[in-house]
């Protein structure tokens, strides 16, 4: 779990793009326990893949959502590869894999949503060659509190 929240940090902090936004995560296996009892509490399912190096290094990893109250779509979220396991398919392998597994274990749904940074071309090429297409933007915005004064 530690070498899991090692990474999901790592992946959150420095290779998400996040502009100009001062984003940092402090992960820890307390947080992603209580993150799964939010989740479970309300309805949702959280399921996490990862891959693993000969070494037992955890290389990479994604995972899902499943709003069980809205049972025909499925929320791809975080997918992320370290840095020096890059280059070698493995985020789109992680990805495939979890589409494979959607499909075998959740048989009604009609579609998955994601999302990524417009400024993130590897995960937007994947995206892309996944059969991903647009649907709609989001933005995140900061503003200082001072400035509300």
């Amino acid at each position: 779990m530690e070498g899991y929240c090692a990474l999901v940090a790592q992946i959150e902090n420095f290779e998400v793009p996040s502009g100009d936004l001062e984003l940092k995560w402090n992960y820890t296996p307390e947080m992603r326990r209580q993150f799964e009892t939010h989740y479970k509490e309300r309805g949702y399912e959280w399921i996490t893949m990862v891959s693993r190096e000969k070494n037992g290094v955890i290389s990479g990893l994604t995972d899902i959502v499943f709003p069980t109250s809205d049972p025909h779509k499925i929320c791809q979220e975080l997918t992320g590869v370290k840095p020096e396991y890059q280059k070698r398919g493995l985020g789109k392998w992680l990805k495939a894999e979890m589409a494979f597994y959607i499909k075998e274990n959740y048989p009604n749904i009609k579609y998955i949503t994601t999302g990524n940074a417009n400024e993130n071309a590897p995960m937007l090429s994947i995206n892309e060659r996944m059969g991903y297409k647009f649907y709609k933007s989001k933005y995140g915005v900061k503003l200082r509190l001072a400035s509300l004064i």
